[in-house]
């Protein structure tokens, strides 16, 4: 059920304020989320309030405005599953935003539901965002050790997945994940335990993904080997 401003209450505040609550499109309503230029604005199923803007009502937080210790800006998108029209205000405020100006990180609603100016609240909404990271690292490793034809894709996802979490923790001043503690993950596979030690080099690591991109199918197919493992280690 709908449980944001009602359109009495906003025509209220606009008579009161002067300014206008009450959008004509899914569109006016993100941009003025985007640029946070007023406190609060609805269209049909869409409305924001403060930092946050919602789907049909708080139980869907589609992002939310956040700030790091620095005060520098950033939005934390909503990842969870969601219906086609939810599915289209998301889009709208994704199209909203500048990419340029803001970062953004997209991570699970639970985030954004635990998200607190203060530290120690917002502790665990944290560990809940690197937690999905970290996790999201670990399943794409399992199934790079085991894949036929995907293992360098799922081995790309992992590397990304682990470049996302260690650079939401750089922008929140929090202690970065170890690429080292997915070695359990690979059940003593050495070959890509070697490799995935040197994600924490991953300016340097680039190189290294394309040179395996460039080998053959049946060399994809294969375990990376020893003679791959040192062309890796002279690309870094």
């Amino acid at each position: 059920m709908y449980s944001g401003p009602t359109l009495h209450y906003l025509h209220k505040m606009e008579r009161e304020h002067g300014v206008r609550k009450c959008m004509r499109s899914y569109d006016e309503v993100a941009r003025a989320w985007a640029l946070q230029s007023q406190s609060e604005a609805k269209y049909q199923s869409m409305y924001f309030q403060g930092p946050v803007i919602y789907s049909y009502g708080r139980h869907f937080p589609i992002a939310r405005h956040v700030r790091n210790p620095g005060l520098a800006d950033a939005v934390l998108m909503n990842v969870g599953r969601y219906s086609s029209t939810t599915s289209r205000h998301v889009y709208t405020v994704n199209r909203a935003l500048d990419r340029e100006r803001v970062r953004t990180f997209d991570v699970p609603g639970d985030v954004l539901d635990g998200w607190s100016d203060n530290p120690d609240i917002c502790a665990s909404a944290h560990l809940n965002a690197l937690s999905y990271f970290t996790s999201a690292v670990e399943e794409h490793l399992i199934k790079a050790k085991t894949a036929r034809s995907k293992r360098l894709e799922h081995f790309e996802s992992a590397r990304c997945r682990l470049q996302k979490a260690q650079s939401y923790a750089s922008f929140f001043g929090l202690r970065k994940p170890s690429a080292s503690r997915f070695a359990a993950a690979l059940e003593g596979n050495t070959a890509y335990v070697d490799v995935m030690r040197s994600i924490s080099r991953l300016d340097t690591l680039v190189p290294s993904v394309e040179f395996l991109a460039t080998q053959s199918r049946q060399q994809r197919k294969s375990e990376v080997s020893a003679d791959q493992l040192s062309l890796l280690e002279d690309a870094a």
